[in-house]
Parts: structure tokens; sequence; C-alpha cells
């Protein structure tokens, strides 16, 4: 039985532009209207968030999708704190980035991101993407159970 199946998954966006959020929140309501999305505007928020959660403050989601280029902590650190973290080091992290450089690449994998997605540039390219994610990730892969 998938995530989906048993409740509404939980979606984490790390995202530090407000019109990439916007984009990808329309992408996500439009391929998965049930989901539960919360947004962080960075890497610290993100982790606030996410902490809250092991400490049963509020639901740890079901997967996180991360920009890399972000103000104050840049994704490559969020992506190594989660993995640190024995309570998050499951979750899945799908980097999610305007960035396409190799050593970005190499990087999110040495530090256990599950997958590394360039962003497309258009709309109708970005909800492929995000139809593909949605996909694979609730309707494919055995997700962890999360308390």
């Amino acid at each position: 039985m998938t995530t989906t199946s048993m409740r509404p998954p939980r979606i984490l966006l790390i995202e530090d532009n407000p019109a990439d959020a916007r984009l990808v929140k329309e992408c996500l309501c439009n391929e998965m209207p049930s989901a539960e999305l919360s947004i962080a505007k960075d890497g610290e928020e993100a982790l606030q968030m996410l902490n809250e959660g092991t400490m049963s403050k509020r639901p740890l989601p079901d997967i996180v999708l991360l920009d890399l280029n972000m103000p104050r902590m840049d994704g490559h650190e969020v992506l190594r704190e989660i993995k640190r973290t024995q309570e998050l080091r499951s979750l899945p992290v799908i980097v999610l980035t305007s960035s396409g450089y190799e050593e970005d690449v190499r990087r999110a994998y040495e530090a256990h991101a599950s997958s590394y997605v360039v962003k497309p540039g258009n709309l109708d390219d970005l909800e492929a993407v995000i139809r593909s994610i949605v996909h694979f990730w609730f309707d494919s892969a055995r997700l962890p159970e999360r308390k």
C-alpha cells in the first residue's frame, strides 16, 4: 500500500525563489491535489521545520524537494545535515535545482541525495518533471513509514 492510499502525502519544498516555489506548488497541486505541501524559504527554516518533526511537534514530510542555490545555508549544507541526523536520514531528498553543473550533481549524490533533477525553464517541462517525481516517489517507490 502506498503512502498516498493511506493519507495525503506530505511534501517539503525548500526553495528561496517565490516564483519558482509558486510554479512547483501549482504543478504539485495539479498532479497531487491532496498533498500537504510545506514551503521553507531557506535551509535554516527547513531544518527548523524538520527538527520540530523529530520532536513530534509537526509531522515529518514523506519527501523533500530541495533547491541548491539559497541564501544563509545552501542546499548542499541542508542535504548533509538531513543525512547526518538519525531521525531524518531515511527521508528521500530530491534535489530540484537550476544547476546542472557536474560538480553540484556529484556533491549531491555523495551526500546521499535520492535523485537530482534540473528544473526546466518552461512550465510545460516543469509539469512533466513534477509528474515524473510524483509518479515515481508516490506510486512506484516504497517510502519509509512516518509517524
